[in-house]
């Protein structure tokens, strides 16, 4: 009986070691796949009127892995990401309003994404949080256009450009080599 008591005063502080540090560990991973999850929801929160940062695509690639136990999120990310590849030609950044009704379907994809994973992390968010409590500064969407603009314009300079360049540089090459034979 005695040798029963040495070994239980030796082992169960041992033990309760042991068991406490397993349960921190699951503590641990628990509470570091929820930060995943809310740092992916909060990076599409924060880009949702204007998500073309290359953040905003990140998150949305890493729902599948935060979120795999999760069917209603991984559905509504499914439903979403099937919805802009039915019609890749129709994503744009600046829509056109030919491509307005399909913008709008895409935003409702999205806004359901949302509403999921706000349940999914227990957030009291409603549809109209959701929807309307973002702003963007009009001049960020016009710069941005100006920027398109510009690119588009000097892309198409360029191709101009390019050949005039290749076939002046090309004669002049040419003429060289006949004052050389002339020589």
């Amino acid at each position: 009986m005695e040798v029963i008591s040495i070994i239980a005063i030796f082992l169960g502080p041992l033990i309760a070691v042991v068991i406490s540090t397993i349960l921190n560990q699951i503590y641990l991973k628990k509470n570091s796949d929820q930060q995943i999850k809310i740092n992916i929801f909060y990076t599409l929160m924060q880009n949702r009127e204007f998500p073309f940062s290359p953040q905003f695509y990140v998150a949305l690639n890493s729902i599948n892995v935060a979120f795999y136990n999760d069917k209603e999120v991984t559905h509504a990310w499914k439903e979403f990401r099937n919805f802009i590849a039915s019609s890749p030609e129709k994503d744009k950044i600046i829509q056109s309003d030919e491509n307005l009704k399909w913008n709008n379907e895409k935003k409702e994809h999205f806004y359901n994404l949302l509403k999921k994973m706000t349940k999914s992390l227990n957030y009291k968010f409603d549809e109209d949080d959701i929807k309307n409590t973002s702003y963007i500064p009009p001049e960020v969407i016009e710069n941005y256009e100006l920027n398109n603009i510009t690119v588009k314009s000097l892309a198409k300079q360029l191709t101009k450009f390019i050949p005039l360049a290749i076939s002046k540089f090309t004669k002049e090459s040419e003429q060289e080599g006949k004052n050389k034979t002339d020589d």
